[in-house]
């Protein structure tokens, strides 16, 4: 599946599996997104894209086995959710564990 990200006046085409829940810092200077996602289980790895110069760069794997529903806050901070059942999972707010047993509705 090919995506495009428009980067002031040039567009960039990038090639994932599966991608899915996209989000773009306030700064525009980071794109996160879900891939290899799994309608059935719900989860993706999380990979995480820097833009420099209007190019984007290598993606990175931020983490693995997460939750849709990824959630970029004004100030920056990545929040999801792993290990989910019954609509609660384990929160995690910049690859650290905040709590388990916590409502993924919002």
């Amino acid at each position: 599946m090919v995506h495009t990200i428009s980067l002031k006046d040039k567009v960039s085409k990038f090639e994932q599996n599966n991608a899915v829940s996209f989000e773009i810092s306030k700064d525009g200077k980071t794109v996160y997104y879900l891939d290899d996602y799994s309608g059935e289980k719900s989860v993706g790895d999380l990979y995480k894209v820097e833009i420099s110069d209007d190019k984007l760069g290598k993606r990175e794997l931020y983490e693995k086995e997460v939750y849709y529903g990824i959630t970029l806050t004004e100030d920056g901070k990545m929040l999801y959710y792993k290990d989910v059942e019954n609509y609660k999972g384990t929160l995690y707010i910049d690859k650290k564990k905040v709590d388990d047993d916590v409502s993924t509705y919002v």
